[in-house]
């Protein structure tokens, strides 16, 4: 989904995470706890972005994740280009961003995702700290939505159908099936248990 989209739906927003959450703490923003569509925007410098170029360029049989990766949505912000690798959900926006940004990793998939890219890859760097490392550095976009859990998983969906989100993986028919499995052969959680392996 466009964010020119977003923004005909509903009260858009984007901003540096660094600037959402510093000393530790979540600071004054328009990021409150309601219901929200948002993407994580990873700068080109990103250790995961290298890890997605480095899995294209291992595997060059993988048409798939080949034309993501021609397809990724960016922004230049400050002379920097950033991609949109994550889109998701939430009914608890401002809760929800701090379970991202700090952890547990069982309260975020998307900190379990990156997790599982670190072990595979660099597996001394697979840790909290680390992690909220690398999403300070990103850009978090979001847009709020009416009390709706159906209106939200629709928009999920077709947020996801209609783009290229490799960090996805429940319901992402974008992605191939190989990135998929090496990404959940390493994840720390087992579906449907809280429990860290």
């Amino acid at each position: 989904m466009q964010s020119t989209q977003i923004s005909q739906i509903g009260q858009h927003y984007m901003c540096a995470v660094s600037e959402l959450y510093k000393d530790n703490k979540l600071t004054s923003s328009p990021l409150r706890d309601e219901y929200l569509l948002y993407r994580w925007w990873f700068p080109h410098s990103s250790i995961v972005m290298d890890y997605l170029r480095d899995y294209i360029a291992q595997n060059p049989d993988d048409i798939v994740m080949k034309s993501v990766f021609v397809r990724l949505k960016t922004k230049v912000i400050n002379n920097q280009t950033y991609y949109a690798l994550y889109l998701g959900k939430s009914i608890h926006g401002r809760t929800r961003f701090r379970n991202h940004i700090v952890g547990p990793m069982k309260s975020s998939t998307l900190r379990r995702t990156i997790h599982a890219l670190l072990t595979k890859n660099h597996p001394l760097l697979a840790n909290e700290d680390f992690i909220s490392e690398i999403l300070s550095k990103c850009y978090y976009e979001w847009m709020e939505l009416s009390d709706d859990h159906e209106l939200l998983d629709a928009f999920e969906m077709m947020a996801i159908s209609l783009g290229c989100y490799p960090l996805n993986l429940d319901g992402n028919v974008a992605i191939s099936n190989d990135w998929k499995e090496r990404i959940e052969t390493q994840r720390l959680t087992k579906k449907g248990n809280n429990r860290i392996y």
